[in-house]
């Protein structure tokens, strides 16, 4: 159930499609202000992440700088490997995979971290994250 702060965002905007995918459950009404003005593509992304992997996401704030987030993410799951050498291999992956289908940096990194913690990549058509 609700608590009286959360507020549903239509990623969308279409207030009567109430598809999964579409929704994206805001903690109060100042994240909903900060997610209303998001790219919708690393909405839907994001969304898709969380729902899966929710444990991982469930401490991420979509309202502070996500992309630190994300390269946090990945740096504190590869600790082993020098910050240089994953950023290397970031901007090698960016190269092959973000050439024309993911717009933003912050869809980039949140790409990365998908691939590289569980192996999947986003489908733009089915709008989902896959093997």
């Amino acid at each position: 159930m609700d608590t009286p702060t959360e507020v549903v965002h239509h990623i969308n905007e279409i207030t009567t499609d109430n598809s999964l995918p579409n929704l994206f459950l805001c903690r109060d009404e100042n994240e909903h202000r900060i997610v209303q003005k998001l790219d919708k593509q690393f909405l839907r992304m994001f969304n898709a992440a969380r729902y899966y992997h929710w444990a991982e996401f469930e401490h991420f704030d979509i309202t502070k700088n996500r992309q630190d987030q994300l390269q946090e993410m990945v740096i504190g799951e590869y600790h082993y490997e020098p910050v240089a050498s994953l950023l290397d291999d970031f901007e090698h992956w960016r190269d092959i995979y973000g050439h024309n289908s993911l717009t933003s940096m912050e869809q980039l990194w949140l790409a990365f971290v998908m691939k590289k913690r569980w192996g999947k990549v986003w489908d733009g058509e089915k709008e989902e994250w896959v093997k």
